[in-house]
């Protein structure tokens, strides 16, 4: 089950999904039900599009990944944020569902998520906001190279209608050890948009993987209520996989 273990690893890392980097191997015979691929992690610093959602603390963070041979996808993904509001909000939940096509060396993705906060919408606008993804990615031997568009159309905390593009490669070095950095602009009609980047390197050892990762964004202090959160770091997450 090691090559399961990797293609999650790729999906939280990267944003890649499960069923393209399993379609990669045609030795690999799933199910014809799907597989459920369940995994918990400890982040030292839960980062989202550059800026930290857990105060930059620790975050404890689990998932549930199903896969289907047919390329449609579905999972939920939880994790503790902090965002030191009145609310007292604490927990993100995200809910899923997508589809692959493949092409060669070619794969397009179109994938559609909701992000759920245990927030109080009495005291203001909701945390709450649905996004649509769409992408593509060329694969070149250890190298591959992709795109992704995201839309949303009430983006999170009043922020209006927001787009980002996101460019990202990975190289893998072997087996168990892999390169990546990704790049993003987020432009929303409500609020400051921002430049994000970051670039890691992920290890595996049996049922156990290991990130770390440098991240930063062009926001000043005054743009990221006054907090640290957007400020560069480095920061790590071990994964712990049941296959």
């Amino acid at each position: 089950m090691k090559r399961y273990k990797l293609a999650f690893l790729l999906l939280c890392v990267t944003g890649n999904s499960l069923d393209s980097a399993l379609a990669s191997e045609e030795a690999v015979e799933p199910p014809k039900n799907g597989l459920l691929l369940p995994a918990i992690s400890l982040s030292s610093d839960y980062r989202f599009d550059g800026m930290s959602l857990s105060n930059r603390d620790p975050a404890l963070q689990l998932s549930l990944h199903w896969w289907r041979p047919d390329n449609f996808y579905a999972g939920i993904w939880a994790s503790q944020v902090d965002f030191l509001d009145a609310a007292g909000t604490d927990i993100e939940v995200d809910s899923y569902a997508g589809k692959n096509f493949y092409q060669g060396k070619y794969t397009w993705n179109v994938e559609l998520m909701y992000t759920a906060f245990n927030d109080d919408e009495a005291r203001g606008p909701t945390y709450d906001f649905l996004q649509l993804k769409a992408g593509g990615e060329r694969r070149f031997d250890r190298l591959s190279l992709g795109l992704a568009l995201h839309w949303s159309p009430a983006g999170s905390a009043g922020a209006g209608t927001v787009w980002q593009l996101k460019p990202r490669a990975a190289y893998t070095i072997s087996e168990a050890v892999e390169l990546n950095a990704n790049v993003g602009r987020r432009w929303a009609e409500n609020g400051f948009n921002r430049t994000y980047w970051s670039a890691g390197i992920t290890f595996e050892w049996r049922k156990l993987d290991l990130e770390i990762r440098y991240s930063d964004t062009n926001l000043e202090r005054r743009q990221c209520f006054y907090t640290d959160w957007c400020d560069s770091g480095v920061h790590a997450k071990l994964t712990l996989a049941s296959y």
